[in-house]
């Protein structure tokens, strides 16, 4: 009787996967992208402890050893709202000397104004808003000291154009020339969500309230996507050189669709912005 167990050949064996091999190169893998993203949060918040710190030394006050101020007033519940006001009126006043469109951004009220030259020209009520955390980690004193001025907006972008943009073919004939032209606006039916850097590293992102709608809930997803991969991006390099990740405090604000769009549009490209958390 023939066996039929039959051993492979060495050339059979020598052209057989090695599985072993392959094992371990996963493992090996799944180990450094497993090391990779640990490490890759601890230098994230690395990052914001170190905003913190920068950011209370910066601005924390330091009294004069002629005249010592009790520390427990900078605690006081009373001194930090009036402080608070305080400097949200500062910054509208120094808004206010430019000719130009400025916005003031009270969270304590839930409101956002468009004021030029001090007087309230258009007011926004804010739906729900969203601050990091960090911020709340900031030195009360310190905050309103750094809210004293206003913040200067050194970019945007929004899921719609800043000024609406006719592109016209030349006419055919003198009759199509004299025909009026008209220009539909379609971005009032386009989802709007923007975004403002200011100077200081703070990032304000305003979003309009939500519907059922696929399209707007596709076009959010999108937007913040495009959002966190710029930013994860960016740390991902910071991190691959083994450098401290920039940080960025976020605030998050909803507001009604037509409000959103009538502010990013009247925003000037280099703005201002007085805020008060």
């Amino acid at each position: 009787m023939e066996n039929t167990n039959i051993q492979p050949s060495i050339a059979e064996r020598q052209k057989s996967p090695p599985r072993k091999s392959l094992k371990w190169l996963f493992r090996l893998l799944f180990l450094f992208i497993a090391v990779f993203i640990l490490f890759y949060f601890i230098m994230s918040a690395m990052a914001t402890l170190r905003w913190v710190k920068n950011f209370n030394k910066e601005y924390t006050f330091e009294a004069p050893d002629s005249d010592p101020l009790d520390p427990r007033l900078f605690s006081d519940s009373a001194f930090i709202s009036l402080q608070k006001q305080l400097s949200f009126s500062q910054a509208r006043l120094d808004m206010a000397h430019p000719d130009s469109i400025g916005l003031s951004i009270n969270l304590a009220n839930s409101t956002m104004n468009l004021e030029i030259e001090g007087v309230t020209v258009h007011t926004t009520h804010i739906i729900s808003y969203r601050v990091s955390r960090s911020i709340y980690g900031l030195d009360h004193y310190a905050l309103a000291r750094m809210l004293s001025e206003p913040l200067l907006i050194s970019e945007s972008s929004a899921t719609i154009p800043k000024e609406p943009i006719m592109v016209k073919k030349a006419p055919k004939d003198t009759i199509e020339a004299t025909l009026p032209d008209i220009m539909p606006d379609t971005s009032t039916v386009v989802p709007v969500f923007f975004r403002l850097s200011f100077k200081n590293d703070f990032q304000l992102l305003v979003l309009q309230e939500e519907t059922i709608m696929s399209m707007q809930m596709r076009k959010r997803f999108v937007f913040l996507c495009r959002i966190r991969f710029a930013n994860a991006w960016k740390a991902i390099k910071d991190v691959i050189r083994f450098r401290v990740p920039t940080y960025s405090p976020e605030i998050r604000i909803i507001i009604p669709s037509s409000d959103a769009r009538i502010i990013y549009r009247a925003l000037p490209e280099n703005g201002m912005a007085a805020l008060m958390v």
